[in-house]
């Protein structure tokens, strides 16, 4: 018990020395968010969805399983940041997403199975920090990257760019971060957490 209280009364001390941190005493962070579906997946990963070119293809499209709509994730995305100077941050990112639909009997209408794939991407970025504060970072970003996915009887690796037009971070050591974008990394928005040590 008495150690309990011990370590209790140390931790206000822990939470002060934090306080005199500035941005410029961290040289990492380390973030995971949710961003919005990357650009073309859908496109490069389900050529195949509308293809007939003979009466025979015409025959079995028409008596063969149909699929129900495709459904995806989202990008989970993972980033480690290598902050270099005050206006400058080097990022390397990692995503995934997963992919899915049901496929239907024709005539009766029941559930006969369901196709899932996946998409996941590697994408090194550069950061451009318009505003640098204690507790509030103003930034945009550019990255190149590649990606590899794979849905049904289908498999692609493609090279992709993402634009990350306006991102803000708010918080010390530990933050919450938004940022709005486009690109075959998300499109929209990404949210999420992080910590800089």
């Amino acid at each position: 018990m008495r150690r309990a209280l011990i370590l209790l009364s140390l931790l206000p001390a822990l939470f002060i020395g934090s306080q005199n941190l500035s941005a410029q005493d961290f040289r990492k962070e380390v973030t995971i968010g949710w961003a919005g579906n990357a650009f073309g997946d859908i496109d490069r990963l389900l050529p195949y969805r509308d293809r007939m070119s003979d009466g025979g293809e015409m025959l079995d499209y028409i008596f063969s399983d149909y699929d129900g709509p495709t459904y995806i994730t989202g990008n989970i995305v993972a980033e480690i940041n290598f902050i270099k100077k005050k206006r400058w941050t080097f990022s390397l990112a990692f995503a995934a997403d997963g992919l899915w639909k049901n496929k239907y009997d024709n005539v009766t209408g029941q559930k006969t199975g369901r196709v899932s794939g996946y998409s996941a991407t590697v994408m090194p970025q550069v950061r451009f920090n318009w505003i640098n504060r204690e507790v509030m970072k103003l930034y945009s970003s550019v990255g190149l990257g590649l990606s590899v996915g794979s849905f049904a009887e289908n498999s692609e690796t493609w090279g992709c760019f993402q634009l990350g037009l306006l991102g803000i971070q708010v918080g010390r050591r530990f933050f919450v971060f938004g940022e709005a974008g486009c690109g075959m990394l998300y499109m929209g928005g990404k949210f999420g957490v992080g910590y800089r040590f």
